[in-house]
C-alpha cells in the first residue's frame, strides 16, 4: 500500500520493515511491538512444527501427542493439573488474536452479513448450464447475456490458471455472491462483470486481497461501481492491480495535487532505483496510480473539470521529467556528458494544460547549440547533435514501450522544422520560424511551453518562439485565413466524417476545433500588439480576447460555456467508454451511457444530449465563420 510512494518501507526483512513502518507513522509504536514480538514467536513455532512433522509445514499438529511435544519444544510445561499443550494453545490463540485485531484495525470495517437474492444463488449454482445462465442474465438487464454467461462460468471457480489455497478459495466462494449482486446493481452490468472477471484473473490467489474485500464491503462496492462506470479506469486497474490502493485510501487520497507535489514524488522514486528496467516499471506504476487517483475523484465529483485536465497535464510533465532523467542516465553511462543543454517543449493539449485521459504528448526536442565541435566527455564520445538525437529516441522509448505495467504516454513528435531530425538546435529552430512557415505550424506554436529538461534553455526557447511568432512582420494574411478554412474543412471531411446520425465533438462542424481555430486566428492577427493574447490556454485566451474588445461579451460567455461543455463530453467519453475518437452516434448504448454521466437522466437523455450538442455546434460555427470573415476583411 505504501512502498510505491515511500521507499523507506521497501524491505525484504520483516522485522526491519515493521520498524520502518513504525517510523513512517503507518503503524503505532505499541502495534509495532506486538507484531514484532508475535512474529518472532510464530517464526520459532514454524521451525519447531517442521521438526515435529519432519517436513515443510506451517500447520499446528492436531494429534494430542504431537501438540504436547511441540508445546514442550516451545518451552511450555505441565502445571497445576494442566498439560503443556493447553498452556501453549491458550497463548497461541491470544497471540494470533492480537495480531488479527491489529490487521483488522488497519484494513477492515466490520460489515453485517447481507441477504443474497435467489437469482444470484441460482446463477452461481454449479449445475446451471451456460444457456440457462444466459436466459436468466437477460432478465436481469444484461445486454449480452451469452458473453456474461461465459464470464460467470469462469467466475464460479475463481482464477483457473493459479493454485488457490484453501483459505483463498473459501473466501472467494463467500465473495462470489456479493460480487455478482453488486454487478447486477451497477450502472453497466455487462462491463462490470467482464472487468471483474479480468481483475480477479490479474489478482490471482492473493488471500489478503480476498480477505480485505470480504470484511470491507465499502471497498468492494467502490470496486464494482468503478467497473460498471469507467472503461478507462477499469482497464487501468486490471493492468495495475496495485492502483487499488487509491480505493483503500479514498479518504486520504487528495482530490487535487500540485505539479510540484507530483514531480517531487516521481523524482524521488526514480532516484531511488538504479536498474533501467525497474525504472521503466516504476514510472508506469507511478503514472498509473496518479491517473487512477484523479479518475476516482473525478467520477466521485470531488474535483472540477478544469482541475482534472490540469492534473493529468501535471502527471504528463512529471513523466516527461522522469523519462528525460532515465534516458539521459543510460546514455551518459556509455558516452559521457554533452557540452550543450537539452529541453522539451510541450505543444497541443499538453502545452495548454488541457489534457484528458488518454491524450498523447505533443512535444518538441530542442538543444542549445549548433557547435559541430562539441563532443560528449565519455570513452565513446558522440557529437552533441548525435547524443541529443539518441536522447530524444530513448525518451520516446521510455514513454511508449509497453511492458507488463503498460506504457506511460503515446508521443507525437512530428512538429519539427521541415520534418528534419528528431531534435533541433535552438538557433536552427528560430531561423526556420523566422522565415516563411505554414499557418498550421504557427497555430501549433501558439501552444508552445517549456515542460521538461533544462529550465533555462526551455524558458529561453519558449520566449524566443513567442517573440518570433508574434513579430509584426508575421501577422495573419488573407491567404493565411483561407488556408485555415481549408485545413478545417479537410479535418471535417477526413477525420469527423459526420452524417445525420454521427457527430464528432472535436473535428466536426461547430466542434472543439472551431473554437480553437477561432482563438488561434485572433492570437496570430493581434498578438504582435496585444501581448495579453499570448497564452497557450484556450479559456484564458477567450477571456483576454474579450477584454481586448475583439469579441462581444455575449460571444465570450457563450464560447466559454460551449467549449467547457464539449470538453466535458470528451472527458466523460474517454473515462466512461475509453473512446478516443470523439464520436456521438445516435441510438447507441454508448451515447445513452455518456448522457447519464453528464447529467441527462430519464429515457430520453441521449436525445436531449444530442439536441443540446447540435444547438451548441450550430452557434459555434456561426461565430467561427463571422470571426474568420472579419479577420480576412477587417
Amino acid at each position: 500500500m505504501h512502498a510505491g510512494k515511500d521507499e523507506t518501507v521497501r524491505g525484504k526483512n520483516t522485522l526491519e520493515t515493521l520498524e520502518a513502518l513504525r517510523r513512517g507513522g503507518y503503524i503505532q509504536k505499541d502495534e509495532a511491538g506486538v507484531l514484532t514480538e508475535n512474529y518472532i514467536f510464530l517464526r520459532n513455532l514454524e521451525h519447531r512444527i517442521q521438526i515435529v512433522d519432519c517436513r515443510q509445514s506451517q500447520a499446528v499438529p492436531a494429534r494430542p501427542e504431537e501438540l504436547e511435544r511441540l508445546a514442550r519444544m516451545m518451552g511450555f510445561a505441565d502445571s497445576g493439573g494442566r498439560k503443556a499443550g493447553q498452556f501453549f494453545w491458550d497463548e497461541y490463540k491470544e497471540r494470533t488474536g492480537a495480531v488479527h485485531e491489529i490487521y483488522r484495525s488497519l484494513f477492515y470495517k466490520e460489515e453485517a452479513e447481507e441477504e443474497i437474492g435467489e437469482d444470484v444463488r441460482v446463477l452461481l449454482a454449479a449445475e446451471m448450464t451456460d444457456e440457462e445462465a444466459a436466459g436468466r442474465l437477460a432478465t436481469l438487464g444484461f445486454k449480452n447475456p451469452e458473453a456474461a454467461a461465459g464470464h460467470l462460468q469462469r467466475l464460479r471457480g475463481g482464477p483457473s490458471f493459479v493454485q488457490m489455497g484453501s483459505r483463498a478459495r473459501l473466501l472467494f466462494k463467500k465473495l462470489a455472491p456479493v460480487f455478482l449482486s453488486r454487478v447486477i446493481e451497477s450502472p453497466d452490468p455487462d462491463r462490470a462483470l467482464s472487468y471483474l472477471e479480468r481483475f480477479i484473473a490479474s489478482v490471482g490467489a492473493r488471500t489478503s486481497f480476498y480477505s480485505l474485500l470480504f470484511e470491507n464491503r465499502k471497498v468492494l462496492d467502490e470496486l464494482i461501481r468503478l467497473f460498471g462506470t469507467s472503461e478507462f479506469l477499469s482497464r487501468t486497474l486490471v493492468e495495475q492491480p496495485g492502483s487499488l490502493e487509491q480505493l483503500l485510501s479514498r479518504d486520504m487520497a487528495a482530490p487535487y495535487r500540485s505539479r510540484a507535489e507530483i514531480s517531487a514524488e516521481f523524482a524521488e522514486a526514480i532516484g531511488s532505483e538504479d536498474d533501467y528496467e525497474q525504472r521503466l516499471e516504476l514510472l508506469r506504476r507511478l503514472k498509473g496510480q496518479e491517473i487512477f487517483r484523479i479518475g476516482v475523484n473525478d467520477i466521485a465529483g470531488a474535483v472540477s473539470q478544469r482541475r482534472v485536465c490540469a492534473q493529468i497535464s501535471f502527471v504528463a510533465e512529471a513523466s516527461l521529467e522522469a523519462a528525460v532523467r532515465i534516458a539521459r542516465d543510460e546514455l551518459e553511462k556509455k558516452h559521457g556528458k554533452p557540452e550543450g543543454k537539452f529541453c522539451v517543449l510541450g505543444l497541443g493539449k499538453l502545452g495548454g494544460r488541457e489534457m484528458i485521459y488518454g491524450s498523447d504528448l505533443d512535444i518538441l526536442f530542442v538543444y542549445s547549440s549548433d557547435d559541430s565541435e562539441a563532443r560528449t566527455s565519455g570513452e565513446r564520445p558522440l557529437s552533441d547533435h548525435e547524443f541529443f538525437v539518441k536522447l530524444g529516441q530513448r525518451i520516446i522509448s521510455v514513454l511508449t514501450l509497453r511492458t507488463q505495467s503498460g506504457f506511460v504516454f503515446n508521443v507525437d513528435a512530428r512538429l519539427r522544422p521541415s520534418g528534419r531530425a528528431l531534435v533541433v538546435s535552438l538557433p536552427s529552430l528560430l531561423e526556420y520560424h523566422r522565415a516563411e512557415t505554414s499557418i498550421w505550424e504557427r497555430q501549433a506554436l501558439t501552444k508552445a511551453r517549456f515542460v521538461a529538461g533544462d529550465a533555462g534553455l526551455g524558458e529561453e526557447a519558449a520566449a524566443e518562439l513567442r517573440q518570433t511568432l508574434y513579430s509584426g512582420s508575421k501577422g495573419l494574411t488573407n491567404e493565411d485565413v483561407e488556408e485555415m478554412y481549408r485545413i478545417r474543412l479537410r479535418m471535417e471531411e477526413e477525420i469527423a466524417k459526420e452524417t445525420d446520425r454521427r457527430y464528432n465533438i472535436k473535428a466536426g462542424a461547430g466542434g472543439v476545433n472551431d473554437i480553437e481555430f477561432l482563438v488561434q486566428a485572433i492570437q496570430l492577427k493581434w498578438g504582435h500588439e496585444k501581448k495579453s493574447l499570448r497564452t497557450p490556454q484556450t479559456v484564458k485566451a477567450l477571456l483576454r480576447i474579450f477584454r481586448e474588445g475583439l469579441i462581444t461579451k455575449e460571444e465570450y460567455g457563450f464560447l466559454k460555456e460551449a467549449y467547457l461543455f464539449l470538453r466535458l463530453l470528451e472527458l466523460r467519453q474517454r473515462i466512461v467508454n475509453d473512446r478516443p475518437e470523439g464520436d456521438l452516434v445516435k441510438g447507441t448504448p454508448e451515447l445513452a451511457t455518456l448522457a447519464r454521466r453528464v447529467g441527462y437522466s430519464g429515457p430520453d437523455g441521449a436525445e436531449e444530449l444530442l439536441t443540446d450538442y447540435k444547438k451548441y455546434a450550430e452557434k459555434i460555427r456561426k461565430i467561427y465563420l463571422k470571426v474568420l470573415t472579419s479577420l480576412k476583411h477587417g
